[in-house]
């Protein structure tokens, strides 16, 4: 559906279950709100930035669902129709005076003259909502912007700090799998060369561990990187993020976005080269994994060889015995009497074992030969 026409349909209350609706104060009637307001035990910051570039933004929480009842209806919040999105998956919609920013733990609604974070308790991790909290006072005050002009609009500020909490916790999730990886992969080649089989198995399970982190945060970065180029492709829904020029009138045209595409080209290239960087060391990880995997096979297969090669040996030995062990029953074999009798059986007894073991030994021979 486009742009223009995504605001222009009002939702469908027919699909939306009872608790989804909440009565605007001013227009009496439900407006859809998002899925993200709906966690029983969801608090609520209002962010509001002062009059003056100095001073600090003013917040105010909101808990409870009565009081969530309550802003919508001061705030009332019309997205229209909008897409069925998973919490897991990252997304940023646009609508006519609002952005929805929901990416992992950080939810935000941003408008003109600010900007509501939602906090759902029970979440088992809140570092990019933390990291947006700190670093939010900087970016609502105009310090260490993209560019010159997103300085002044509220909603570009806390957009771009909102993808700079996402990228900075990504980056630092990275970061810290990287250093685990290589102090595991430096333990790993000393447990290798100690030849200790039982500790190097240890190890191989935590640096698959480690795998496993590598493959969630390439798969984070590469989400938010996918819902980043979705943007980039749609020129009217950059146009429709200058919510502060749209109120006062100046509404953009579609190829007037030119701070909005550098600040998601720039947080595109940086997601993905956390996912570049994220493959080759999971790669690494697993050619290093197979690497270690076939030493261990290898040191099995010969252990295995040198196992039946012993089981030979005894079996000739056993065969040469059983011979002996005839001759020297305490019955009459008439040879009791002859000279070169016990010669004759030890030297026969000596020459069949070998002879067995020589045959046997050429037998394992081509069978390895076949299966290599």
């Amino acid at each position: 559906m486009p742009p223009s026409s995504r605001h222009a349909h009002a939702p469908n209350m027919a699909q939306c279950p009872p608790r989804d609706r909440v009565w605007s104060g001013q227009m009496r009637r439900p407006v859809y709100a998002p899925s993200l307001l709906q966690h029983q035990h969801t608090s609520i910051r209002c962010i509001q930035p002062g009059r003056q570039r100095h001073r600090r933004a003013r917040r105010a929480s909101i808990h409870g669902a009565a009081q969530r009842q309550r802003q919508a209806a001061v705030h009332p919040l019309r997205l229209g129709r909008r897409r069925n999105h998973h919490d897991r998956f990252p997304h940023i919609l646009v609508r006519a005076s609002t952005i929805l920013f929901h990416m992992f733990d950080l939810r935000l609604l941003i408008q003109a003259d600010k900007l509501l974070l939602f906090h759902v308790d029970g979440l088992a991790d809140t570092t990019i909502s933390q990291v947006f909290t700190y670093n939010l006072q900087d970016k609502l005050q105009g310090h260490h912007v993209l560019h010159r002009k997103m300085s002044e609009a509220f909603e570009l500020r806390a957009l771009e700090a909102a993808l700079a909490a996402v990228a900075a916790g990504l980056e630092a999730g990275y970061l810290l799998v990287r250093r685990d990886v290589g102090a595991a992969l430096r333990e790993l080649d000393a447990q290798m060369a100690d030849k200790e089989e039982a500790s190097v198995h240890t190890g191989l399970r935590e640096l698959l561990d480690m795998a496993r982190r590598l493959a969630d945060i390439e798969q984070q970065a590469r989400l938010v990187r996918g819902a980043l180029g979705d943007l980039l492709r749609e020129d009217r829904d950059m146009a429709d993020l200058y919510l502060t020029d749209r109120r006062s009138g100046r509404r953009h045209e579609a190829d007037d976005h030119e701070e909005v595409e550098y600040l998601f080209e720039a947080y595109f290239r940086a997601h993905d080269a956390v996912v570049q960087e994220a493959s080759a060391l999971m790669a690494n990880v697993h050619r290093t994994a197979d690497t270690v995997r076939s030493i261990l096979a290898n040191r099995r297969n010969q252990i295995m060889i040198l196992e039946t090669k012993v089981e030979i040996a005894m079996l000739g030995m056993a065969s040469a015995t059983l011979v002996a062990g005839w001759y020297g029953m305490n019955t009459v074999n008439f040879l009791e009497e002859s000279l070169s009798a016990f010669a004759v059986i030890v030297s026969g007894s000596v020459l069949g074992g070998g002879a067995i073991w020589w045959f046997l030994l050429r037998k394992l021979r081509s069978i390895r030969r076949k299966k290599m």
